[in-house]
This record gives C-alpha cells, structure tokens and sequence, in this order.
C-alpha cells in the first residue's frame, strides 16, 4: 500500500468528520477484516461467528493519563463503527487498558518478572520485533520503569514488585505520556532539514553542529526534495539509530548528489545530534518516577 506522507504533516479532515467519526472508521475496518477471516477460513465459521456477535468483549488500549472523557469519545467511536449498539449493554462490552498496563503485561509474559528479581544491573534496554524501544530500569532491588516508545506517543510508567508467588506489581508513580513518538521524530527532523524545528530547540543551539537553515537554500530543499529525504530517514536512518555519538547518515540519492556546504556527499546527507531533543525529552519524562 502506497501512502501519501504529505511532509509527515497532519492534513485537514473532511468536513463534517471528528476524530471519532475517523477512529469509528478504523475500528469498523479492524472488525470487518477479523469477521471475514473468521468466516472464511473455519469450517463453520459463519455459524461461528453469529453464536458470539452479540457477546464479544473489546479491549481498546490507550496513552497513559486518558480517563474518563477521552474513553467516552472511543465508546462513541464503537458505536459509529458499528462494533456495539447504542446501548448500557453495549457498552458495557468496551474495555480500556492504557499502553503502560499493556506493555507490563507483554513485558512480563516475555520475562522481565525474571530479569528484574534476578539482575541488579541499574538499566535494561530492548528492542522488541515490531521495533519499539522497550527501557527497563531497576533503580532499587524490587522496582522499575517501562518506557514504551511507540509510533505516537511515549508511555512512562513505574511500577513495585511487592509479591513473587503470585506475582504481585504496584504501580508506585503517576504514569506520564508524551506525545513524542517515532511520527514526531520523523516530523522534527523535517523541520530541522527545512530549518523551522530549532526555534522550539533553541537551548540546543550548541549542542547541533550543522547550520539551522540546513538545506534552506539548497537545492535539496524544494518540498518535494525534502519529502523524499523525510521519507529515507523514517524507513532508514531513524530504524538503525542506537548511539547519539555516532554520526548518522540518511541515504536518499545516487553517488552523484553532492552539495559539501549543506552536508551532502555521494547521495547521503550527513546528521550529527538530531536525536538530542528526543532523548532529552525522554529523559525529563523518566526522571520524575525515579525520584
């Protein structure tokens, strides 16, 4: 599937559509597609299908922090998707997990019960197969983080082991979200190639060794040159990041792309520090649950 990216910019919706109405469609979609292959592939799926439609139990999941007003509005969601009727019973059948509560749960299924009672090293880092930055940091015998850096958001939660058999987990701090996911990263780094990002930057003005304008006044920096360039650094360079000493390249054009002023040599643009303000931003949201 061929995607518009737009410069990783949010366009307009169409009129008379909210975002319920777009996250309605997106669940109506998701419900078509595990019908169909429910139907299509059991033996007796249709019948299959028509003993429990009007008993499925979903459970939608959510950044940390949404209560009660934003889960009203995913409820709305269901119903305008056609996943529930417009009824108490309906929506009774509507549960909610925030990402934190979902990512302990998948943390501990993969071990990290294990991990956290038996190593007393102060920090784990994980990538998990979908490429989601997983931290674990065990600042003392029995608690720790999980900062779930995903597509959107950054989810911090913080939680005490106070029993092994069962396993018993308290969360021990109010869990935070941010709103700093891999997109926003996608979506600074074009700001910063067009030379509009560091004006929300600015105290990392010494830490960034290339000029603001970037490629202003290249003549790489028409839009349609810098979607293509935005584009190579989301499906490249952004994936293979992991040591903000290392310089990074996005590779983006054939050998003969050149422009030394702007950084440019045999097709690869060269970045130093472009991932500060994220890492930044990540270590103000950890510090306050380790405190």
């Amino acid at each position: 599937m061929q995607l518009n990216m737009n410069g990783m910019r949010l366009g307009p919706l169409p009129r008379r559509k909210t975002a319920v109405h777009v996250f309605g469609d997106f669940l109506a979609y998701l419900y078509r597609c595990t019908r169909n292959f429910i139907t299509d592939t059991h033996g007796n799926g249709a019948a299959l299908w028509n003993a429990v439609e009007h008993n499925i139990q979903f459970v939608l999941s959510h950044p940390n922090g949404w209560e009660g007003a934003q889960q009203t509005k995913m409820r709305r969601s269901a119903v305008y998707g056609g996943l529930i009727p417009d009824t108490n019973e309906g929506k009774a059948r509507i549960r909610f997990v925030t990402e934190g509560e979902a990512s302990l749960h998948a943390c501990v299924l993969n071990g990290l019960a294990a991990d956290v009672l038996s190593v007393r090293s102060d920090s784990l880092f994980r990538w998990t197969r979908s490429d989601r930055l997983i931290a674990i940091q065990n600042p003392s015998k029995h608690g720790f983080l999980i900062a779930d850096a995903g597509g959107g958001t950054l989810d911090i939660s913080a939680y005490a082991i106070r029993g092994t058999t069962p396993l018993v987990m308290e969360e021990i701090a109010p869990p935070d979200c941010i709103f700093a996911g891999s997109v926003f990263v996608s979506r600074r780094a074009r700001e910063f190639l067009e030379g509009t990002s560091l004006r929300q930057f600015i105290s990392f003005q010494r830490l960034l060794t290339m000029r603001t304008e970037k490629l202003k006044n290249s003549r790489y920096g028409t839009p349609a040159a810098l979607d293509h360039i935005t584009q190579r650094f989301d499906e490249t360079t952004k994936r293979l990041f992991r040591d903000r000493k290392d310089l990074q390249f996005i590779p983006f054009g054939s050998p003969l792309d050149k422009d030394l002023a702007v950084g440019i040599r045999g097709g690869q643009l060269k970045l130093t520090g472009w991932v500060l303000p994220r890492l930044l931003c990540y270590m103000s949201s950890t510090r306050n649950p380790q405190e």
